[in-house]
């Protein structure tokens, strides 16, 4: 059968390597894209009572890979989540230790030249919720 075609054969090895360039080329890891913001806080709510964190003013910092992001917001913690279509993201982590207290954080914004975004912190004692913070934050790219 392969008498029958051997044009085939030629054609073969090259493709094989024009698929494997191809491929390799989308197998690469994109690269990562960084941002770091200025950003200002207004408290939205607190039922803390002298427990739980301050936010007034602090730096952001974006890093992206692909549609993954990874946000590290100073004195708060480092959260993971996904970026979306006009600059949109939502992210989750679990902040430091306060005490005996445990946070549970959450953000959701907007990113582009500047951030707009609600963050959220849960505060637990075990698995008990003790009291929840949040804030909405913008600032400029740095």
């Amino acid at each position: 059968m392969l008498g029958a075609y051997p044009s085939m054969l030629r054609l073969t090895p090259a493709l094989l390597l024009a698929l494997g360039i191809a491929g390799s080329a989308l197998a690469q890891p994109r690269a990562s894209e960084r941002s770091t913001y200025e950003v200002s806080y207004q408290s939205v709510a607190d039922d803390c009572a002298g427990q739980g964190m301050t936010l007034a003013r602090g730096q952001v910092t974006l890093r992206q890979t692909g549609e993954q992001i990874e946000l590290e917001v100073a004195g708060a913690g480092t959260l993971s989540g996904t970026r979306g279509a006009q600059g949109r993201f939502k992210a989750q982590g679990k902040g430091a230790l306060r005490g005996d207290l445990e946070s549970r954080l959450s953000v959701s914004g907007r990113a582009d030249g500047q951030i707009q975004m609600i963050f959220i912190a849960e505060f637990y004692r075990g698995k008990k919720p003790v009291c929840t913070q949040s804030w909405s934050g913008q600032g400029r790219r740095k």
